[in-house]
This record gives structure tokens, C-alpha cells and sequence, in this order.
């Protein structure tokens, strides 16, 4: 053949070329390659519209049309909305830059020096919640002025800092604080010698908890000084990481009074703020020796891990050992007491806290605070070593139980005389060493531990029923015998002193044991007497929280309880009732319901029963019903 034939012959999509290698409509339609046949000079179609016995057909490519200059474009508006993102991330940065170098904060005489707290710049504002003429909270810095209004009009407005007071107004909460809570939760967090503008300096959110908790006469603000509180430190500890003795600290004094302001119900208030001071602790290491950061693939040096022998201990300082022991008594009382919490472990370490700040005596407070962890020592011991492993006990073992439950009654009274008259005076003490004697008895009378548990005699059942009565009383009289102001600032493990001990008289009231006269043990305990005690104290005391309230709100908490300590009452009355074939009149303030119709009309409940109690009395036994 003449190469000349071939070299001028049509080749195989010579209509495709002619297209710029364009694909055929098919092809183009299904997104799919378009190939030329190979060789074949016959057939023009594509390698595709062959295998289908489709048309192949290459569009003619179309000229675009220009567009009239006079149509209209969405490029201003993308271009205005642009402008408008450059100018918020501008600002953005430049407040940031603003914070850092404190330049641009409004020079407001009474609080133009405090500064913010290191660990939150809020992101959002909190609604108005009424305010005091002439307590206005710090600013935050204004954001620079943008030329778009468009990002003007959706910058958010600036936030109240509602935990901010200016200066007078702070040094009166902080009196406040000073002169009626610290009373109830003594752990010297506060040195003696600094003021509210030292403190807010130093320790902002130890100030910042101390503002929310005095702030009693305003409501509103204290509810909402709570919810900001609460957004603060989530994002400190969770978004930003942070973690200090100071936020600790700050959490452990809002939390000792947290149902007075809480947001919602307390039955209904979740305890995660509880167990943030627990993840801190462990965060901190505050409650195991302090050791390098570095991991070493060698064996650890053993001496290391006795604080005593260990050279690091002096780098712990005695502010860090003391929150370790406040946390560790709170949550240990919201363990036994309340049952919605898991207590810090009673570990060596703790009992070598104590010992250094028994020897250093660095503040007056800190002797009490020993006496209180020590106390809670021994109750925890003895929940975690008999009554939660009571399934186990049998036989030989039973014995043991008796055994131990008098050794730790007599290492709770020895204790409790090696402590200093002025100790066992103070209220606290008292009334934290009778919670750990009733924790000691009540066992006898859980429905949940058998009688065989313990492996006595009759005697001496009825010789523990009496002296846990006894007890009970004597928690309940120390409270009675207190004047109403004394209830007003009331913290949470006070109240749940208070509701050990009107559920243990509540237990024995019902308790049915050969040779027990239930009569009697009734007329002896004298539950009714002591509800209506309380009652009257709560009651006087809310009426005169709510009567100094700047504005109308809902009623205050000590208001809650006595309304709920009412309603216990009437079910106490009712059953006492149905056992005797009395008939108990409703309350005269609150005629034709006792308030728990709905709780008492079946007679399955078992009225000694722990749980059920736990569920009656709700968190710390008097919710707000």
C-alpha cells in the first residue's frame, strides 16, 4: 500500500477534533469519557454511542452572550456582607488585643481598677434581672467602631459582669459575708488582713462567690449572678482548660449554699457542680503527694511516696492543704447524709494534711478544721466498713460487726475528749460530732440491715435504739436552742445535719422490736415537738429574708423548708394515726390537706425504709415542694 493513502486518509473522530475534542451530546449528557473509535473508518460514532446503537451527535459550541450592563448583580449585597464579616473579625481581634493590654476600659472612678477574672471573658449576655439604683456592674470594653453598619447592628451588646460590685457595695457584702456566713462554713479561704478590692485582685473567683452568696437581699440578681457563675466556670475548667486552688475555692463556697439561689428546685438541681470539686482535686493532685510531672521508665523511688520523707512536700502550700480538707468534709457530709455524692477516700495523705496543719497553726480556723475532717473520718470509716458490706455478714462475722461498731464508738469518744473546751463549744463541731454518734446507731434501725448483722442481745439492741435517740435528740436541740437569725445563712451540711436527725427519730418513732415499748419511744422522742420547733424557726427566718428584698420574687429557701417540713410532719401525724386510731386534723394554716395524701395512701411503703426516706426528704431532706 502507498504510504501516501495513509498519511491522507480521514482519520477515526475527525468530526471530534474539529470540535476541540469536544464530547458528544450523549456523553456529555451522562457525564460519561467520550473515546473515538479506533480504526474503524466507517462508523464515526463514539466507542459509547457504538456499544449503545445511540446517534452521535457534537453540539456546536454556542457563543455566550455578553451580559447587559444595565442587569442587576447580587455583587454589592456579597460585597457588603463581606465587609461586614472583615469588620467582626476585626473587632474581634481587637478586643482581644484591648483585654490583654487593659487599653480601652471606661474610667469608671469606683471600679475602674478591678480586674476581671483570668480564667472567663464571657461570650454572651444574661438578661436583665432588675437592678439597685446607683449598682451598676463593671462594663465590659467596647468593641471598636466599624464603618459598616451592617456589623454595628449585629455586634452583640456588651455584658454585665452581675458578679462586679463597686467598691462600697462590695465591702458591705463582703461584711456581710465576714459576719453571718462564715460562721457556717469556717475554712479561713479569706485572710484575715485583706479587703473586697485585695480579694478580688488576688483570688477573683473566691471574690466572686462571696458576692453572690451575701447578696441575700436581692434575689433576682443573686439568681442570675448564680446561672453566669455556673457559665464561668464551665468554661474555664472545660473550654479553656484552666484549673487553680482559686476556681476550688470559689466552687466549694458556692456550693455550700448553692440551693438558696439555684435556678431551679433544689430536688431537681444536678450535682455536677459538686463533682467538679472532686475532678479538681484529682486535677490538682491535692490529694496525693506531690511528685514530679515527668514520667521515668525506671522503678519509682518508693521513699518518695511517704510524705514525710518526701523533700517536694515543702512545695505544697498550706492554702492547697486546707482546700483538700474543706473538700473533703463537704463531700463526705453530702455522701452520708444526702447519699448523691461519692466522698473523697479517706487515705494516709489526708491524716498527713491534717497533722501539718495541726502543727503549723497558721490561722485560727485551721484547728477546727482539723477537728471536723477527723470527725468525718470516723463516720466515713464506719459506712464504708459495715454498712455498705452488710450482704457479707453472718455467723462469726456478725460478731466482728458488734466488735467493731463498739471500737469505733470509743475511738469517736476518745477523740471527741482530746479536743479543747473552746472546740466543743463551737456549733459546727457539736453539731458534726452528734451526726457522726447518730451515724453510728442508726444502722440498728435500717429496715435493710438484719437484726443478725450486729449479733446481739436483746439488751443490747435495745440499748443502741435508746443511745441512737438520744443522739438524734441531742443534734436536733443544738439547732432549737440557736435564734432564728442563726438559720438565715444556714450552709447545706447544717440542713443535713438537721434532716439525719429528724429522719432517725422518724425511723424509731416506727420501729417495731420485742421488749421496744413504741409508746413510749414515741412520747420520748417527741418528733412532733421538734417539727414544730423548726418549723417556726424557718418560717421567721424566711419571712425575714423575703421582707428585705429589694424586689418581688419567689419565696426564699429557708420558706421552702418549712413548708416541706410541714408537709413531713402531716405524714408523720398520719401514720402515727392510722396505727393508734386517732384522727389528726390537717394544719390550721393550711386547712383540709396535710400535703401528702397523694404519698400516704398506700400502705405498701415500708416507713423505715432508707431509700424511701431519701426520696421523701429529697436533697438535703426538705426540698421545696
Amino acid at each position: 500500500m502507498d504510504m501516501s493513502d495513509v498519511s491522507t486518509s480521514p482519520q477515526p473522530g475527525a468530526d471530534m477534533a474539529s470540535s476541540a475534542n469536544r464530547a458528544c451530546g450523549n456523553c456529555a449528557r451522562a457525564k460519561a469519557k467520550c473515546m473515538p473509535q479506533v480504526g474503524v473508518y466507517h462508523d464515526k460514532r463514539c466507542i459509547r454511542c457504538l456499544r449503545l446503537q445511540k446517534d452521535c451527535v457534537v453540539e456546536p459550541r454556542k457563543a455566550r452572550k455578553r451580559r447587559s450592563p444595565n442587569q442587576a448583580t447580587n455583587v454589592a449585597h456579597l460585597e457588603e456582607k463581606i465587609e461586614s464579616l472583615v469588620s467582626l473579625l476585626g473587632a474581634h481581634t481587637a478586643l482581644k488585643q484591648d483585654i490583654a493590654t487593659g487599653v480601652g476600659q471606661p474610667a469608671t472612678p469606683a471600679i475602674q481598677n478591678y480586674p476581671r477574672p483570668s480564667t472567663y471573658q464571657p461570650s454572651q449576655p444574661w438578661g436583665e434581672t432588675g437592678g439597685n439604683s446607683g449598682l451598676q456592674p463593671e462594663p465590659r470594653a467596647q468593641c471598636f467602631a466599624t464603618s459598616s453598619s451592617t456589623a454595628e447592628a449585629n455586634n452583640p451588646p456588651p455584658r454585665k459582669d452581675l458578679t462586679i460590685f463597686p467598691g462600697e457595695q462590695a465591702d458591705a457584702l463582703f461584711r456581710v459575708f465576714r459576719t453571718e456566713y462564715a460562721l457556717h462554713f469556717p475554712f479561713a479561704f479569706i485572710p484575715p488582713d485583706i479587703d473586697a478590692d485585695q480579694l478580688h485582685e488576688k483570688r477573683p473567683w473566691v471574690y466572686r462567690a462571696i458576692m453572690l452568696v451575701a447578696n441575700h437581699n436581692h434575689r433576682p440578681r443573686q439568681v442570675g449572678m448564680s446561672k453566669q457563675f455556673a457559665m464561668d466556670v464551665a468554661e474555664a475548667l472545660i473550654l479553656k482548660g484552666e484549673k487553680n486552688v482559686d476556681i476550688l475555692q470559689g466552687l466549694l463556697i458556692h456550693n455550700a449554699w448553692s440551693y438558696y439561689y439555684s435556678p431551679v428546685l433544689p430536688q431537681a438541681q444536678s450535682m455536677i457542680l459538686f463533682q467538679l470539686t472532686h475532678a479538681m482535686v484529682f486535677d490538682l493532685g491535692l490529694n496525693k503527694p506531690v511528685r514530679d510531672n515527668e514520667v521515668s521508665d525506671m522503678l519509682p523511688d518508693t521513699s518518695k511516696l511517704l510524705p514525710e520523707d518526701n523533700p517536694k512536700e515543702a512545695r505544697r502550700s498550706l492554702d492547697e492543704r486546707r482546700t483538700f480538707l474543706c473538700c473533703y468534709f463537704s463531700t463526705s457530709v453530702m455522701s452520708i447524709h444526702i447519699r448523691k455524692v461519692e466522698v473523697l477516700q479517706h487515705t494516709p495523705y489526708l491524716d498527713y494534711c491534717c497533722n501539718i496543719l495541726d502543727q503549723a497553726r497558721d490561722r485560727p480556723l485551721d484547728e477546727q478544721l482539723v477537728a471536723l475532717v477527723r470527725l468525718q473520718c470516723i463516720a466515713d470509716s464506719f459506712q464504708r466498713s459495715l454498712t455498705h458490706k452488710h450482704e457479707s455478714l453472718s455467723g462469726d462475722s456478725a460478731m466482728l460487726s458488734w466488735m467493731y461498731l463498739k471500737s469505733m464508738r470509743e475511738e469517736l469518744h476518745s477523740f471527741w475528749a482530746t479536743l479543747s473546751d473552746e472546740l466543743r463549744l463551737n456549733h459546727l463541731v457539736l453539731t458534726t460530732f452528734y451526726s457522726a454518734e447518730v451515724i453510728l446507731f442508726e444502722p440498728i434501725v435500717q429496715a435493710a440491715l438484719p437484726s443478725r448483722t450486729f449479733g446481739m442481745a436483746n439488751a443490747q439492741r435495745l440499748d443502741m435504739l435508746y443511745s441512737c435517740m438520744t443522739a438524734a435528740r441531742r443534734l436536733l436541740d443544738a439547732f432549737i436552742q440557736q435564734p432564728v437569725d442563726f438559720y438565715i445563712p444556714f450552709s447545706l451540711a447544717q440542713l443535713a445535719f438537721i434532716g439525719t436527725g429528724l429522719s432517725t427519730l422518724f425511723k424509731i418513732s416506727m420501729y417495731e422490736e420485742p421488749g421496744w415499748d413504741l409508746v413510749e419511744a414515741r412520747k420520748t422522742a417527741n418528733l412532733s415537738q421538734y417539727f414544730d420547733e423548726l418549723i417556726s424557726k424557718f418560717e421567721k427566718a424566711g419571712s425575714i429574708v423575703d421582707m428585705n428584698q429589694l424586689e418581688q420574687c419567689r419565696m426564699c429557701f429557708s420558706t421552702g423548708c418549712s413548708r416541706a417540713m410541714r408537709r413531713v410532719k402531716g405524714l408523720y401525724e398520719s401514720k402515727i394515726a392510722g396505727n393508734t386510731g386517732q384522727n389528726i386534723t390537717a394544719p390550721q394554716d393550711h386547712p383540709g390537706l396535710t400535703g401528702m395524701e397523694d404519698v400516704i395512701s398506700g400502705e405498701e411503703v415500708d416507713w423505715v425504709n432508707d431509700v424511701y426516706w431519701q426520696e421523701l426528704m429529697g436533697d438535703v431532706n426538705f426540698s421545696q415542694f
